[in-house]
């Protein structure tokens, strides 16, 4: 939040060279007064307006026209101290305990395994140097919740002091104007390398994020485009009285279209009346259609279809005769089938014989089945069974189609029986009425229907006469359906005239009403308003003020957003030509023609960061377009660093941010910010999760450099109780003084292995500074095609070459010296023995300290004569 007001700040001091009108001044000054309860509510349903119209209301009147300018800092003026002293941190974010770190040293290195408290550090840095941290902001974190630690409960401010001009410890207060440039973050990089597939508008975003601006951006974002939905620019009064004369204008044209409005509606009651059958006046039809109190035709008709229908039998005396004779002409042809058949019974068992002895073959094929004789053979039956079976079903076939046309009749009748009983069973209620008991259904070998006498008797006459009576209802029944369908079409239409005329009658009255109101309110206006005009010229001056506001604030939003559009060129302002030679320094490995000729940095939030490479310099190119990945982020870098150098900042934080480039690009980074002359006088303060980038620094650094300039510490995840381990003495990753260490405490051995070690780096870099200095490229010859060159070897090629007479330098003989103290004159020197000996176990013996020391020597002369 107070990076918010701090851009605001310096937005004042921008909106004085503008010339607002005085308006425009307190409105701003309103805003600078209540920002904390502004910047956490944005556009959303407008919650910002809701509370800035009042504010801006009750603020108005007391509120000064005179704008705060805010003085820019002048570091050359204004600091008091000359270096960064020391860092007490804890218990803090990650931190539980206190720790001190020394800072007095122009670079600190600080390696930190992920998790380890890195960025920890860094914001209790930023806390120190700013006054504030950008994420707990950014996180909408209040108060000191985002500070506390964990595990402890509490925190306490991180202590930062400074040696002061009189080289004493100060502490040092916070200055986010000075030192807002002297962090560079990871995050800023990650989301600067992204901007390639980015909208113009998040472009924008995303270089306020690498500058530090992006919750300034979404605070100015957070304004709606007018405040009109929140301000009384008509006033309640006013609007009440134009309500009012509105109205009276809508009663003087009531009145004045009375005589239209009643032909319109005879004119509406005659269609009315042409939907009638018969011609009628409106009168006569309403009071023949009815109405609630007068009920007429339409309540009568609903009457009568409300009345239930007659019911319906559906059982007439053809439907019974006819089932009557189906039942006995089928019972006549059941009995006589079976009579036939009772003839025939002695065939009834043969064919049961024959049946069986036939499904008995496949199980005897060869005797008979009643008696067990062979079928063939001396002794057999007189006749085959199976045959005389065959022969005896095929002369009986005709019994058994008796038999199937027993069971069809059989089948039929039960039908037949079937139907009759549901006809009767219709109509059993007027049956028993009339003392007829009809029996029930059962089965056919019981002949139920012969209880009810022969088909001539009276029980059957009887049922008829009821089926005769039933027949009269059912036509009664048909017909009464036949009237009610009339009667219902004569109600639909009956009611939608109904319909019609009440609506119509609806209409008039509220016609009638209206018209008599505004006869009434013709009459009354002037004196029923006579307090109400009063009263619209005291809220005059309210309304004048709510007025002045919305002209305010249309005139003040958009200055701020030109302000916004303008702070990334403001930002980049004079940076390109600086930015251009950074990037060109961490990318010292590409091909010339691949080098930046011109780098134009945009002025506007929607221009582009253009570029020209040294292969065609009259060609200018879209940078996010053209660029990869990792240039991308090493432009960025270039940018943070560029502008760390012009803002004259005296410290560079790299929080983890080199991390974020690729290892292509490492190693000209790392030159560029310490080998070259760019940080002169600066300190450097890099966190890093990289053991071998924080290696490869402090090699190239050199040992005088690093045991005079360098100070390194090492954070490692907590071993159970939530708190890093910070090594403050850890090893150091520079190989000659390692060696240098290590002889000092008497361990020939290591000093030995480290000296090796040294020896292949420093013949690396050897190799590059003679090939600087050689006006000719070196050549350099290898024992067989692929191979890698062998130290001795290497070393002995590059002695020799440096030896020409033609290579000219004045730390020349110093290098010669020394390569001759390690390789020897005739190539058979101690030291170059003990090298080797010193980092392998097998070789056990004394070294001499005489010659450990003298190689240990001559490796620290090369390393000196490098830088």
């Amino acid at each position: 939040m107070s990076i918010v007001l701090k851009e605001y700040e310096r937005f004042i001091t921008w909106l004085v060279g503008q010339a607002p009108d005085d308006d425009v001044k307190r409105l701003a000054n309103i805003i600078s007064q209540k920002l904390h309860e502004l910047i956490p509510v944005g556009t959303a349903s407008r919650k910002r307006s809701k509370i800035l119209a009042p504010f801006a209301t009750d603020l108005w009147g007391q509120t000064s026209i005179e704008l705060d300018v805010h003085e820019a800092a002048h570091p050359a003026d204004e600091r008091q101290w000359t270096r960064l002293y020391q860092l007490q941190v804890g218990p803090f974010r990650g931190f539980k305990l206190k720790e001190t770190f020394e800072l007095q040293k122009q670079i600190t290195l600080i390696y930190g395994a992920n998790g380890a408290g890195k960025s920890s550090l860094c914001e209790a840095l930023e806390l120190s140097l700013l006054g504030e941290v950008s994420e707990a902001d950014a996180k909408r974190i209040q108060g000191d919740a985002y500070f506390r630690n964990a595990w402890a409960g509490t925190y306490a401010r991180p202590s930062l002091t400074a040696l002061g001009t009189d080289g004493r410890p100060v502490p040092v207060p916070p200055n986010e104007e000075e030192y807002r440039f002297c962090f560079v973050e990871k995050n800023r990089i990650d989301a600067f390398s992204r901007l390639a597939s980015r909208t113009p508008a998040e472009k924008t975003k995303l270089i306020a994020t690498l500058f530090g601006i992006d919750q300034f951006a979404e605070f100015v974002r957070g304004f709606s485009d007018d405040l009109d939905p929140q301000l009384d620019l008509t006033g309640a009064k006013s609007q009440q009285l134009a309500i009012a004369r509105l109205a009276l204008r809508t009663a003087e044209e009531s009145v004045a279209g009375e005589v239209a409005g009643e032909a319109a509606y005879r004119g509406e009651e005659q269609a009315i009346c042409a939907m009638f059958p018969e011609p009628i006046s409106y009168d006569a039809l309403r009071a023949f259609i009815g109405s609630p109190e007068k009920p007429g035709k339409l309540e009568d008709i609903r009457k009568t279809l409300e009345e239930p229908l007659l019911p319906t039998v559906g059982v007439t005396q053809a439907d019974l005769n006819s089932a009557l004779h189906a039942l006995s002409t089928n019972d006549k042809g059941l009995l006589g089938k079976q009579e036939k058949l009772a003839s025939r019974s002695s065939e009834v068992s043969f064919q049961q014989l024959f049946t069986a002895v036939e499904a008995l073959q496949e199980q005897m094929p060869d005797r008979c089945p009643a008696c067990d004789t062979p079928l063939y053979g001396d002794h057999v039956v007189l006749h085959d069974p199976y045959a005389k079976a065959s022969d005896g079903l095929t002369s009986l076939a005709e019994l058994a189609k008796l038999q199937d046309e027993i069971k069809s009749f059989e089948g039929s009748l039960s039908s037949a029986a079937t139907v009759l009983s549901t006809l009767l069973t219709k109509i059993s209620a007027n049956l028993q009425a009339a003392g007829i008991q009809i029996p029930q259904l059962g089965q056919i070998s019981q002949r139920w229907w012969e209880a009810m006498g022969p088909a001539d008797g009276a029980v059957w006459s009887k049922i008829l006469e009821v089926a005769s009576t039933i027949e009269q209802q059912d036509e009664q029944a048909a017909m009464d359906q036949l009237s009610r369908t009339a009667f219902a079409e004569e109600r639909v239409c009956l009611e939608e005239i109904d319909r019609l005329i009440l609506a119509l009658e609806g209409r008039k009255n509220a016609w009638k009403d209206e018209l008599n109101a505004a006869h009434q309110l013709i009459a009354k206006f002037e004196v029923d308003n006579q307090e109400l005009i009063l009263e619209v010229e005291q809220e005059r001056p309210t309304v004048e003020l709510q007025h002045r506001i919305k002209r305010a604030y249309d005139s003040l939003i958009p200055m701020l957003r030109r302000y916004l559009g303008d702070l990334p060129g403001t930002l980049l302002a004079d940076l390109g030509e600086t930015t251009k030679d950074l990037y060109n320094a961490f990318n010292r490995e590409d091909r010339q023609e691949d080098q930046l000729a011109q780098l134009c940095l945009p002025t506007a939030p929607e221009g582009k960061i253009e570029l020209a490479f040294c292969g065609s310099p009259l060609v200018r190119r879209d940078a996010l377009h053209i660029l990869s990945e990792g240039h991308i982020r090493c432009l960025g870098l270039a940018l943070l660093v560029a502008k760390n150098i012009k803002q004259s900042c005296p410290v560079l934080i790299f929080d983890d941010a080199v991390n974020a480039i690729d290892d292509d690009h490492r190693d000209g980074i790392w030159r560029t910010l310490f080998e070259d002359d760019w940080l002169d006088g600066k300190q450097v303060i890099l966190t890093c999760h990289g053991q071998e980038f924080i290696k490869t620094i402090q090699q190239g650094l050199g040992a005088e450099r690093v045991k005079n300039d360098c100070a390194y510490y090492e954070l490692l995840p907590h071993d159970g109780d939530h708190h890093p381990l910070v090594d403050t003495q850890p090893p150091t990753k520079n190989y000659v003084l390692s060696a240098q260490e290590y002889l000092a405490r008497q361990n020939n051995r290591d000093a030995l292995s480290q000296s090796r070690r040294a020896l292949e780096s420093l013949s690396k870099q050897l190799w590059k500074w003679i090939s600087k200095l050689a006006p000719d490229p070196i050549k350099l010859t290898y024992r067989a095609p692929g191979a890698k060159p062998e130290l001795r070897n290497l070393c002995e090629q590059l002695k020799s070459i440096l030896a020409k007479p033609q290579l000219v330098h004045a730390r020349k003989e110093q290098l010669l010296a020394a390569l001759t103290q390690l390789l020897g004159i005739n190539g058979a020197s101690p030291e170059w023995a003990y090298l080797n000996s010193g980092t392998h176990e097998d070789d056990r013996y004394e070294f001499d300290r005489g010659t450990v020391r003298g190689i240990v020597d001559a490796l620290a002369e090369i390393d000196m004569a490098l830088r």
